[in-house]
């Protein structure tokens, strides 16, 4: 992209400004990715739907542990 700016300092603001929206569109279209595919084989995005979670994770967190 190039930009027809006659000072320095309007250049490196509109980079750091496409930097910027550069790093939101990327990590908005991971989330979208992890959001689909997640949704396809769990059927839901939620950590409790997944056998792991019900069978590994929440029996352990059920544990009752001595203070002392």
């Amino acid at each position: 992209m190039i930009l027809r700016i006659k000072r320095r300092e309007q250049y490196i603001q509109s980079k750091l400004i496409w930097i910027v929206i550069q790093n939101i569109l990327v990590y908005f279209g991971l989330f979208i990715v992890i959001y689909v595919i997640s949704s396809l084989l769990l059927g839901d995005f939620s950590l409790e739907a997944s056998s792991y979670f019900q069978d590994t994770i929440q029996s352990q967190a059920a544990i009752s542990i001595n203070p002392i």
